[in-house]
């Protein structure tokens, strides 16, 4: 053995287990005797630490260092510290010894300890009935024959009997609160107080009650121990909030809890001098803490009443929704088979009005000669009858027109009285067929002035007196009533000061209740007791222009005699806008096909004298050569136009794109086109026509079904010269025909244009102007090789400014410097191409463009047809006039 570690050895101890246990001032070890060795024992940072005892204890070694006790578990070889005080003078240990009561008692620097080893408790003895202990030595410590234990001290020699000392147990006295704080402030009971949160004063107290804010409280307490009171500690604890048992001694007894929630607690308190004593006493408070109002229990119900409700109405809202989508959803399904049934029935009318044409045309023709009387009879049935069809064709557009908000209304001055027996005329003959007494009668029969719109109103007219006819029996009666009004909440319009109220009695069978409220409706027919029906827009349409006439219709049974219908309308015009009130566009006129008498114009209106140098001809030969070119996709229409226009030499195509290639070789003098055509439209062959400089002065006239003013204002804006709407008098399309010839000729002798391009040699002008041409058209032909060649090229090389330049070729030519650049490079072009036969790109450098795309692009612009179309379309047609004088 080392002999630095035999001189300070300080106690040995021989286990059971023959191993001897060694205490020394650097630690503890234990000696092999197998190997005849000294090891340092593992027992953690104790085994480093001066050593001064061990004990043994059934399988436990206990070991007494400076730093603390040391429990060893010799069978699993665990160690752990136990603490003993909180200072080092209570974890130095001194001695120890078993007592017979199973506990270990211990002797440090400051006490007399006892350690219960089968609980761990512990339990410190500073001094005895008031007396201090004193200090203990060191390894003083004796076990005596009958279980009593002495300890050595600087006070003598101490004997404790540990049985004894357990049966002694002093008697605890009870607990009572002292103070109680809440929120910082002392609380003390009054009888008197307006607010009482204890029941009863703080020594007797069993509950006490908080507000929702007053959740902060802080409890004193304290025994009744006066012998000893700082022997005496507590435990506590909240029930309801906090269950773990806290423990605190006399010097800090109190306990604080800050922030309690709403609800109810138990507070519980314990006294005892030795946690191991059975002899304790307790102390309970109940604490409630109440609930703000927003969280009591009636808010609570509220809420659920009010959650409930919420749910409630939403289901509803949500049913209510579902059911407004569904009502929505079967409104625009209903909207939409009316407008796909308008669609349809628009598509019909316009494909109806060209065979209308060439009924209505040749009809009126025939009407003109003199035929027998049962001939002229059957005549004008015919004719009737085919007005009744436009009726009801003009009838659907109207409809369409005002979906599209395009029926504008132009408001002008008439005698109602007039209007009305000039629509009366129109049934004159039925009346007297049917032997129906057919009258008027007026409040004012000599003059009554009212503001209408002369295009549209006599249809509100004739519907309700066509509806009349309809179902008035034989021998019935219609009566027409028209009187002046004082405007008493008729009228909301200021304005309005009296108006005119139009009855139109019938006699017949009534009208079923449920269809007077619906009897205006689009497509509607009713429930018919008889065979009599309609196409359900006619009363439609009525109620729509009365509405745009700022008026009111409404219809209802008299008795059983039969049903009257009253209009109702404004007199005077401060009520109308600016617009209604500005007159009706030139352009937008009153059109033949809505003349529902059926008086078409006279020729004389229309025809107009063609002054041409061909007018002069012998009588065998045709009056004219001018060339007409027709694009109806209506092969029947064709025919008959071209019949119609025998003094003209015509030439008919079916579609836009094939007319825009018969117009390049052709050189028609007008091009009669109608609207809707497959494979370009006219308004398609319109824009191309006037778009191209050496086309753009050829009249074009459009032919549709569709009477609209928008259509009418696209026209306008690709320069149509001339709108028609079918079905047309035929007379009108040789009016504009006639025209169109006669401004172009003027024209034509003023400027004196070719076919297609300019014959610049032969252009007459003074030598100023002469000169100019022949110095741009020059330097064009010199430089056409330069794709970089400019319009400010040009205008330099003749020395006069660009915008002046512009200017002058505009007037002698009617074309932009840039276009006729482009002229000449494509006219060159397309030379080269059919007499050189070379490669389009070569072709497309060699005449100063850049890119083979856009010279194709703009040669397609130009000739209407690709390069390699051109070429081909040139060997087929090397023998016209046309196409030589282009490559000249």
């Amino acid at each position: 053995m080392d002999a630095a570690i035999n001189k300070w050895i300080r106690a040995f101890h021989l286990d059971k287990t023959g191993r001897l246990w060694v205490a020394t001032s650097e630690g503890t070890f234990y000696y092999d005797v197998d190997r005849n060795v000294l090891l340092n024992a593992d027992i953690g940072i104790a085994a480093y630490h001066l050593t001064n005892c061990f004990v043994e204890y059934d399988n436990t070694l206990f070991i007494g260092t400076a730093v603390g006790l040391v429990a060893y578990d010799m069978k699993q070889n665990k160690n752990k510290v136990i603490a003993l005080g909180k200072d080092n003078e209570s974890q130095n240990i001194l001695a120890m010894a078993m007592g017979e009561d199973q506990s270990l008692w211990i002797t440090t620097t400051k006490a007399l300890s006892r350690l219960n080893v089968k609980t761990g408790h512990l339990r410190h003895y500073p001094e005895f009935e008031g007396f201090s202990i004193g200090e203990f030595k060191f390894a003083s410590v004796f076990k005596d024959d009958d279980g009593s234990l002495l300890f050595g001290g600087d006070n003598g020699v101490v004997q404790v009997d540990p049985l004894q000392v357990n049966r002694q147990q002093q008697q605890m006295r009870p607990i009572f609160f002292t103070d109680l704080n809440v929120n910082n402030s002392f609380v003390e009971y009054g009888e008197e107080a307006a607010c009482k949160p204890l029941d009863a004063a703080l020594l007797y107290a069993e509950k006490l009650r908080l507000k929702y804010k007053d959740n902060s409280i802080t409890l004193f307490f304290s025994a009744q121990e006066y012998a000893n009171p700082q022997k005496v500690n507590y435990s506590y604890r909240l029930n309801g909030y906090d269950n773990t048992w806290h423990h605190t001694d006399a010097s800090n007894a109190k306990a604080t809890y800050a922030s309690l929630p709403p609800g109810h607690y138990t507070f519980e308190v314990r006294g005892y001098f030795d946690e191991e004593s059975s002899n304790m006493t307790s102390r309970k408070l109940q604490i409630v803490v109440s609930h703000p109002w927003y969280s009591s229990i009636l808010a609570r119900i509220i809420y659920l009443l009010l959650i409930l409700t919420g749910i409630y109405f939403a289901v509803v809202y949500y049913r209510h929704k579902q059911q407004q989508r569904r009502i929505l959803e079967m409104a625009r399904y209903n909207e939409q088979v009316k407008e796909d049934k308008l669609r349809l029935f628009t598509s019909i009318a316009h494909e109806i009005r060209t065979p209308l044409t060439l009924i209505i045309s040749p009809l009126k023709k025939l009407m003109e000669t003199q035929v027998d009387k049962e001939t002229t009879e059957m005549h004008n049935l015919m004719y009737r009858n085919s007005l009744r069809i436009l009726q009801t064709i003009n009838q659907l557009l109207d409809i369409r027109k005002l979906d599209n908000g395009q029926l504008a209304l132009h408001f002008v001055v008439q005698d109602l009285n007039e209007l009305v027996k000039s629509s009366m005329l129109s049934f004159k003959n039925m009346a007297t067929a049917k032997q129906i007494s057919f009258s008027l009668e007026s409040s004012d029969s000599e003059h009554l002035d009212v503001w209408v719109d002369n295009r549209h109103f006599d249809k509100i007219i004739y519907n309700i007196l066509s509806n009349a006819f309809k179902h008035t029996p034989v021998r019935g009666k219609i009566l027409i009533r028209l009187s002046c009004k004082d405007n008493i909440n008729q009228f909301t319009h200021p304005a309005i000061t009296d108006f005119v109220e139009m009855r139109f009695f019938n006699t017949g069978e009534p009208i079923e209740t449920n269809d007077l409220q619906r009897i205006f409706e689009r497509f509607y027919q009713g429930s018919h007791k008889t065979e009599i029906t309609g196409s359900g827009i006619g009363l439609h349409l009525t109620k729509e222009l009365v509405l745009l006439h700022h008026g009111h219709i409404e219809a209802h049974n008299i008795g059983s005699e039969g049903v009257e219908f009253i209009v109702r309308l404004p007199l005077g015009n401060a009520h109308l806008s600016d617009t209604e009130l500005s007159p009706i566009p030139a352009e937008i006129d009153k059109d033949p096909a809505y003349d529902l008498t059926g008086e078409w114009p006279s020729e004389q209106d229309y025809v107009e004298s063609v002054d041409t140098d061909e007018a002069s001809q012998e009588g065998g030969e045709a009056k004219n050569k001018h060339t007409i070119l027709i694009v109806d996709d209506d092969e029947e229409f064709c025919r008959y136009v071209k019949k119609e226009l025998a003094d003209y030499t015509i030439i008919t195509c079916n579609s836009g794109n094939k007319a825009w290639k018969q117009l390049l070789s052709l050189h028609p003098d007008v091009v009669v086109t109608d609207y809707l055509m497959p494979d370009g439209d006219g308004l398609e062959l319109c824009q191309r026509i006037k778009s191209n400089p050496e086309t753009d002065a050829i009249p074009v006239i459009i032919l549709t079904s569709e009477d609209s003013e928008s259509m009418e204002m696209k026209s306008i804006q690709l320069h149509a010269d001339r709108f028609l709407t079918k079905p047309f008098n035929i007379l009108l399309l040789k009016g504009a025909i006639g025209q169109a010839i006669r401004v172009r000729e003027k024209i034509r002798k003023k400027v004196q244009r070719t076919e297609m391009g300019f014959n610049y040699d032969t252009l007459v002008m003074d030598s100023a102007n002469d000169k100019l041409i022949k110095r741009v058209v020059d330097y064009i032909k010199d430089h056409l090789e330069d794709s970089e060649m400019s319009v400010e090229d040009l205008s330099r090389e003749v020395g006069i400014s660009r915008v002046h330049l512009n200017r002058k070729l505009k007037e002698i030519l009617g074309m932009s410097p840039s276009a006729l650049i482009k002229s000449i490079r494509l006219k060159q072009a397309a030379y080269l191409l059919v007499n050189n036969k070379v490669n389009i790109s070569e072709v497309a450098y060699k005449v100063g463009f850049s890119s083979h795309s856009y010279f194709s692009y703009n040669f397609h612009e130009f000739f209407g047809m690709s390069p390699k179309e051109f070429i081909i379309y040139y060997m087929e047609n090397q023998d016209e006039e046309s196409i030589r004088k282009l490559l000249e």
